[in-house]
């Protein structure tokens, strides 16, 4: 006896027969199989059977409509090679694959690997954040611009042009436009910058609307290249006053306020470096009447402000240091040195009786002034700048004063070294200005204020808020 197995396409047993030696199987009904048509048993010949068969059923598929799943990643794409989704049909069970398009690099924002000089170029390299690769770009060497001094000279209200000599760094030759920044009124660019062989001339020009005064803060720039500070001056009409110094004049001059007795009226008041003259006629033996701080000492002491530190000599000594007690006494003054006799006094260095002691009481009920903390005032310390900004500034909120917004904030160099409880007071005094910086472009905040600095800083105070 013999033994043959019909199977199915997946191994399923259709039927089993024991067949006689020599004698024939005999085929069972056709199966059926979805999608697909029966063809043929194979082998298709059983006809004589002579040992043990496995025979099974193949088909021809029909043509289907295909229902194709969702698909599942087969190849991976990456950032540079496309990957692979395959597709199955639920009928027919067919496949089919479809490209994933590659990722392509997810770059971050790169690092400065080799900061560029003006004799080399620099490097950025970026990561890719998906693979790793990185990839290097070049920053070009840096554009360099520097301004010389001033050549010519400049009168107020006089229209007239001075130029300034440039010199750059990999800067191509050709004409740019330039343009300068913090330009004081009435001055303006004339025409573009021509550089050749790394030097050039920058043309400024003045109408009849200029006013004097020496702007320290002025910067050019053309190819993307801003200069250093570099000054301006602009002499007075009828008196030469070339400014400068590095003083905490503002960056663009404003008029000179002239007050009168008649407007400006200021009791006499005893205090060290502080009396009203009454008049002014070029006494001070050291200030004379070219240096910036000119007509600001004669502002202050003809309206009894600030007075010499010595008779015989007559001097103001404009470099030396002005107290925190003189400031606070200034200011009370100017309100009219109202009654603080019932005021308490919150400072135990701040002794009855001396001569700034009703001023530091009524600055510290008002908010002016709070001190060092611990009870602690410090009348006879050196006021600094940043100090002195912040007095003034808190002087006008205490008043009322609507300061002037003359000009946008431009940080100082050493803008991080302004305190905290300074900075706002700094910026507020910038724009209205009353505040500048120094050759440098810096601020100084920690420096002691000179009388010089005092001075100009009461004059423009004082000036801003009568305008």
């Amino acid at each position: 006896m013999r033994v043959v197995q019909f199977i199915d396409w997946d191994g399923t047993v259709i039927d089993i027969q024991s067949i006689l030696h020599g004698f024939p199987a005999t085929a069972p009904p056709d199966p059926s199989r979805g999608g697909y048509t029966f063809d043929r048993w194979n082998p298709s010949d059983f006809s004589i059977v002579v040992s043990d068969m496995t025979i099974t059923a193949t088909y021809i598929a029909d043509e289907c409509e295909h229902v194709w799943d969702s698909g599942t990643v087969t190849l991976e794409p990456t950032c540079t090679e496309d990957g692979v989704r395959t597709f199955t049909c639920t009928r027919c069970d067919e496949t089919r694959p479809e490209p994933i398009p590659a990722l392509s690099h997810a770059w971050d924002d790169g690092t400065v690997t080799l900061k560029p000089t003006v004799d080399k170029e620099g490097e950025k390299t970026f990561t890719c954040g998906r693979c790793g690769e990185e990839r290097v770009e070049m920053i070009p060497a840096l554009h360099v611009v520097t301004v010389g001094a001033q050549v010519g000279t400049l009168r107020a209200r006089a229209a007239g042009t001075v130029k300034f000599p440039v010199t750059t760094a990999n800067i191509a030759d050709g004409a740019y436009a330039a343009t300068v920044a913090n330009l004081p009124t009435g001055v303006t660019v004339q025409g573009q910058v021509a550089i050749t062989n790394n030097a050039g001339t920058l043309t400024l020009a003045a109408s009849s609307s200029t006013i004097a005064g020496t702007t320290d803060s002025l910067a050019l720039t053309i190819s993307g290249a801003t200069s250093p500070a570099f000054t301006l001056t602009i002499e007075a009409a009828t008196v030469t006053n070339t400014g400068g110094g590095g003083g905490i004049m503002p960056s663009q001059p404003q008029p000179t306020p002239t007050p009168t007795p008649a407007t400006t009226v200021i009791t006499p008041i005893d205090v060290p470096g502080i009396s009203f003259n009454g008049s002014y006629n070029d006494s001070f033996e050291d200030v004379a009447t070219g240096v910036w701080y000119y007509s600001d000492v004669k502002y202050v002491a003809r309206n009894g402000l600030m007075n010499g530190t010595s008779t015989s000599p007559m001097l103001f000594s404009p470099s030396l240091s002005t107290t925190r007690g003189m400031i606070v006494t200034i200011l009370y003054r100017l309100s009219g040195s109202p009654d603080a006799s019932a005021l308490p006094s919150p400072f135990d260095d701040v002794a009855a009786g001396a001569w700034y002691f009703d001023a530091v009481k009524w600055a510290a009920e008002n908010g002016i002034v709070s001190g060092y903390g611990g009870g602690k005032f410090g009348p006879v310390d050196d006021i600094t700048r940043e100090q002195l900004a912040t007095i003034l500034n808190n002087y006008a909120i205490f008043a009322g004063l609507n300061l002037p917004t003359k000009k946008e904030y431009q940080a100082f160099a050493d803008d991080a070294n302004i305190a905290g409880y300074a900075k706002g007071a700094v910026e507020r005094l910038f724009k209205a200005g009353v505040v500048g910086g120094k050759q440098d472009n810096s601020f100084d905040p920690k420096g002691n204020a000179t009388r010089a600095e005092v001075a100009s800083m009461l004059t423009r105070f004082i000036s801003a808020k009568e305008a």
